[in-house]
């Protein structure tokens, strides 16, 4: 139990001392451009939390969508979760072929 208390204060000190960056500040010297591009282009899907397109009507579209799937009995978010992680994935494997 001891044990336990001293590795969580532990970990909660370093995760404390661990820099916050919420602006994806990403340091130029160390990357090539191709890999600068790629962090950036991942940074901007962070931020932007949202892969959807802008399109007229598709916010209409998107709320019929999860009624269907609330029918079904899934998660109406499943779609946009799927994009966001089938977007982040691609970004990783563009960053490991530079």
């Amino acid at each position: 139990m001891l044990f336990s208390v001293v590795l969580s204060v532990c970990l909660l000190v370093v995760a404390e001392s661990a820099p916050q960056n919420l602006e994806w500040n990403i340091n130029p010297d160390h990357y090539t451009a191709e890999q600068l591009a790629v962090l950036q282009s991942q940074r901007d899907l962070y931020l932007l939390d949202n892969v959807a397109p802008n399109v007229p009507g598709y916010a209409i579209h998107q709320q019929q969508v999860n009624e269907v799937l609330a029918l079904q009995g899934l998660n109406p978010g499943l779609l946009q979760h799927a994009a966001q992680v089938a977007a982040h994935e691609q970004a990783q494997r563009a960053f490991a072929a530079l």
